[in-house]
């Protein structure tokens, strides 16, 4: 009985191993649901369970909400007052638009190029995460900041 019941855990112990290993990874840590978009190893493509167990998992679905840098450069002998008034506008433009971007942003001076340059940066939170790329970068470009 003993040798028989030893030939049914050689050949039947990892199937049994891999098979509860997946039920505690996908019902009791449940790193992601059905529909969110996760990347695996920095690529979208399918796993078995047992694989996924074992990998770094990002879940974008249930990101914080993404951040966003865009870079810019002025003349050094651009005014003050227009440098603010360049900030109000952009102050301006991101509180009229409460559904695209979260208000808390800055406006910050990075460097100075050549004496004759400022490259400063424009940071700002989106109200959405990671999720939809294709909807971040629409909001990127430069026709939707008219």
């Amino acid at each position: 009985m003993s040798s028989q019941l030893l030939l049914v855990v050689f050949v039947f112990g990892n199937a049994c191993k891999t098979t509860f290993e997946s039920i505690i990874f996908v019902f009791i840590m449940h790193p992601f649901d059905v529909g969110d978009r996760c990347v695996i190893d920095g690529t979208q493509i399918y796993y078995p369970n047992a694989v996924l167990a074992m990998k770094p998992i990002s879940n974008f679905f249930r990101s914080p909400d993404m951040g966003d840098t865009v870079e810019f450069s002025i003349d050094f002998s651009t005014s003050v007052e227009s440098i603010g008034a360049l900030k109000a506008r952009i102050k301006s433009y991101i509180e009229s638009k409460p559904q695209h971007w979260r208000s808390n942003h800055s406006v910050v001076v990075k460097e100075i190029v050549n004496v004759n340059k400022l490259n400063m940066a424009l940071y700002v939170n989106h109200t959405m995460n990671y999720q939809n790329m294709t909807e971040k970068n629409l909001r990127r470009s430069t026709s939707s900041w008219s």
